[in-house]
């Protein structure tokens, strides 16, 4: 996956006066971001492991939540889901300026694992990341997983959110949307959300 590598080339850590430095630069800032820069380069089967050294040698920084996130996708790379939950939930991994990002893959790997409501939870608070720059992807998969289990209630938010704010899967969570207020009962809402999904897509 591209990301995995994206994530230390390209994603953010607080630059030194706290604001945000959306690249890394040219030089390393300090030895645990040349640390990270040298695992990351890495592309063997020992990547993930190389990547997670840096967090045990540089505890409690950027560098070391950057590297949990990189490790968490590798391992998910290689099918390895309940390796890659502890490093995608580790708390180093909020440090950093993309905790969102940390959450959908955490949501990706408990979904491989069949833990389907934690898996809706953290798809739920990746959309609400700052920016919301992954609303519109993770809040449909949240809403999708919340009406499997037969939750209706808990998709109804994210359906009106994607609805409201991702114009090209606004039709199908519309759609959605009336399926979830059928199950709960509300012809009217049901009605309403269709009724929206033929005048406005």
């Amino acid at each position: 996956m591209l990301a995995s590598l994206a994530v230390v080339l390209l994603l953010a850590a607080p630059g030194a006066a706290g604001t945000p430095d959306w690249r890394l630069g040219a030089e390393p800032r300090d030895s645990a971001e040349a640390a990270l820069r040298e695992a990351a380069r890495r592309d063997d089967k020992a990547s993930a492991e190389a990547v997670a050294s840096v967090s045990r040698q540089f505890p409690g920084t950027t560098a070391s939540g950057l590297a949990h996130l990189l490790a968490g996708l590798r391992l998910l790379d290689e099918g390895r889901p309940a390796d890659a939950v502890p490093h995608l939930a580790h708390a180093d991994v909020q440090l950093t300026l993309v905790p969102d990002h940390a959450l959908f893959a955490l949501g990706r790997a408990q979904e491989a694992l069949g833990q389907a409501d934690a898996a809706a939870r953290a798809y739920l608070g990746a959309g609400a990341g700052a920016g919301g720059t992954l609303a519109c992807a993770a809040l449909p998969k949240a809403a999708t997983l919340f009406a499997r289990a037969g939750q209706p209630e808990a998709a109804i938010p994210a359906l009106e959110q994607v609805a409201a704010s991702c114009p090209r899967e606004a039709p199908e969570a519309l759609f959605a949307l009336g399926e979830a207020h059928l199950a709960r009962g509300d012809r009217a809402a049901a009605a309403a959300a269709f009724d929206r999904l033929d005048t406005e897509h």
